[in-house]
């Protein structure tokens, strides 16, 4: 019984450092027709351009001066953990890596400043599941942003529901 747990938690290790491993490799990221790419058919992405409630997230919502709530956006990202890859005046590309088997999971900001948000696209690598993390680091993103936001204007906050 010992040998049999034994194996079964160095296979277990094993095909973690696997992925991990793959999970390294750059993603399909960007935007192919003018929006964030749609999440696949796997719990682990959400995107607010989604229509599927299964991966739909709000997105970042402002309404202040688009230059501004861009810097907000790409402070909250850096606040929350994530290494920026890209980025221009509309879009960034960023990556997160998880504590524990060090999974790079992708995350993609679109500038659409005629509604007045940044959409939000939060994606792992591999596997099939990601036990909702995606969906609180959207979260979490949101909350820093707003705290970025709240920080720009001197302490005043009038955010524009959306």
């Amino acid at each position: 019984m010992g040998y049999w747990l034994a194996g079964s938690i160095l296979f277990f290790l094993a095909v973690m450092a696997g992925l991990s491993r793959r999970s390294r490799k750059t993603s399909a990221v960007g935007q192919p027709v003018g929006r964030l790419r749609p999440c696949p058919e796997s719990p682990n992405c959400v995107c607010s351009e989604e229509t599927h409630a299964r991966a739909s997230v709000p997105p970042l919502v402002f309404d202040v001066d688009r230059s501004l709530a861009w810097q907000a956006a790409a402070a909250a990202v850096q606040a929350a953990g994530g290494e920026v890859v890209r980025q221009d005046h509309a879009y960034l590309h960023a990556t997160f890596t998880t504590t524990v088997f060090r999974f790079k999971d992708d995350l993609e900001l679109r500038m659409d400043e005629g509604r007045g948000v940044i959409h939000v696209r939060s994606a792992s690598r591999v596997g099939y599941s990601d036990f909702g993390l995606n969906r609180r680091r959207a979260r979490g993103l949101r909350r820093l942003f707003d705290q970025q936001l709240h920080a720009g204007r001197g302490g005043t906050s009038r955010r524009r529901a959306g």
